[in-house]
């Protein structure tokens, strides 16, 4: 029986209509349901990837670039050790079958490792131009067990069957500098340190675990474990509901915002394994992947699965000249703060209302008062001044009710993030509605609103970012 993976999705993650179903109330049970209410964005952008398997013999010895994403197949590069090469006692290679359903990857002590990481590149701590070695690693550990202030993303959920381990003895390099490939000793000789680092990477891959894997991948920047274990709890909803064990969940937006990056894509990536045993309807957005996917798994067409401390080597410790061993960490160096992605913090436009009072809020501890209801989320802003954006302000006016406007006409008028002065691809419109006595928000677009058609567009409107 197929695993069936299906995320109803339509633009910008929102939903078309609304149903009591689907309300989150905050406080009493408000008396008065509102005439009409916006439609919500309750799910984030989903994308699905696939990483075709190298197989394990062309993945261990391979050069591995620690800026590319997580796992990717971008990140494996052209290989530095010839396996055929190697001498007699100097690797393992050994069938390791294991598999797991909704397990948490996870490196051990991550700042430990982002802290060896930037010290066999040259960086010690805080010596990058932003002061934080780890933004260049963020693609290529996982943060959700230990995350770091830093991080842009990480392993959130895995199904894996791991299939191989093969181990490079590497106590000492020097019977490895013999190993090395052709291609690797040919660069050396002809190739500037940038062209290297460029063609096989930053690391060597000494240790290769791999195997078949459906990982699931969400890109924010996580402040701290709290926080971490809010969206961990999210995911935990969408992984079942992707599985097809449980329904859509309620409000997954809710549950992410606490995110700094609200906005982030949530990727679903599918790695090793024969390809035509996974289906992908993209217009739908439905992934359906049959059990020959995981029976099928062998050396051949196994991916990378996992990356920890003792996988990886510096690429500098197999090259034996003095002068281009220092050339090539020069090049290293100006790679990885060259990589070190912009994180871009955004926050969520929350609804609730009460009768026809409505309420607006950018995080979890402003909802509502007592007695108003949560109605989810409409879009995002972003937390800091973007280019092309403009401030977004919120009035409260004594019955509770809030009018929104990118003018600010007094001291009384609160910043709520920042939207955009022109709409985009990557933006939702908001429209401003009144039936007259109260003004609303939504992101449908319509001549009239509500069961009497009562409720109408001012000609106002903001542009909301896309979760």
């Amino acid at each position: 029986m197929p695993l069936l993976l299906a995320v109803m999705a339509v633009a910008g993650g929102c939903s078309s209509s609304h149903s009591d179903d689907d309300d989150i109330i905050v406080g009493p049970v408000p008396s008065a349901r509102p005439d009409y209410i916006s439609p919500a964005c309750s799910m984030p952008a989903i994308k699905v990837e696939f990483v075709e398997g190298a197989g394990v013999l062309n993945i261990a010895g391979a050069g591995y670039d620690i800026t590319e994403p997580y796992l990717s197949a971008s990140a494996v590069k052209a290989p530095v050790i010839d396996l055929d090469k190697l001498p007699e006692g100097r690797y393992t290679y050994i069938s390791a079958p294991f598999s797991e359903i909704g397990g948490e990857g996870d490196t051990g002590d991550t700042r430990a490792f982002l802290d060896k990481l930037s010290k066999d590149a040259g960086i010690s701590p805080g010596g990058t131009s932003t002061g934080h070695p780890a933004y260049a690693f963020g693609s290529t550990v996982d943060f959700y067990n230990s995350p770091v202030s830093a991080s842009n993303q990480w392993n959130m959920r895995e199904n894996f069957m791991r299939t191989h381990i093969f181990t490079i003895n590497t106590v000492r390099p020097e019977p490895l500098i013999a190993a090395l490939s052709d291609e690797f000793t040919s660069a050396l000789a002809s190739m500037s340190g940038d062209e290297i680092v460029a063609r096989f990477g930053t690391h060597v891959v000494v240790r290769a675990i791999t195997g078949v894997a459906l990982q699931f991948v969400y890109g924010a920047e996580i402040i701290n474990r709290d926080e971490a274990t809010a969206v961990g709890q999210g995911f935990d909803a969408i992984f079942a509901y992707m599985n097809g064990d449980a329904n859509k969940p309620d409000h997954l937006s809710l549950a992410l915002m606490e995110c700094m990056n609200f906005g982030g894509k949530l990727t679903v990536r599918v790695i090793g394994g024969d390809r035509d045993n996974v289906h992908y309807d993209a217009e739908n957005i439905k992934l359906t992947v049959d059990n020959e996917w995981t029976q099928g798994a062998n050396a051949d067409n196994c991916g990378i699965i996992a990356i920890e401390e003792k996988n990886l080597k510096m690429i500098t410790e197999y090259i034996a000249d003095d002068t281009k061993r220092a050339e090539v960490l020069d090049a290293i160096v100006r790679h990885i703060n060259g990589s070190q992605p912009k994180i871009v913090a955004t926050a969520p436009l929350l609804q609730s209302a009460a009768g026809n009072i409505f309420r607006y809020a950018n995080n979890s501890d402003d909802i509502a008062p007592k007695g108003f209801k949560f109605y989810g989320v409409l879009g995002n802003m972003y937390i800091n001044e973007e280019p092309g954006s403009i401030a977004l302000y919120r009035y409260t006016r004594d019955d509770k009710s809030q009018t929104l406007s990118t003018e600010r006409t007094g001291n009384d008028w609160m910043r709520m993030g920042y939207v955009m002065r022109q709409p985009a691809d990557n933006t939702i419109t908001l429209y401003e509605i009144t039936n007259g006595k109260s003004v609303s928000y939504t992101i449908e677009d319509s001549d009239s609103y509500g069961p009497d058609d009562n409720w109408h567009k001012t000609g106002k409107s903001f542009y909301l970012i896309k979760p």
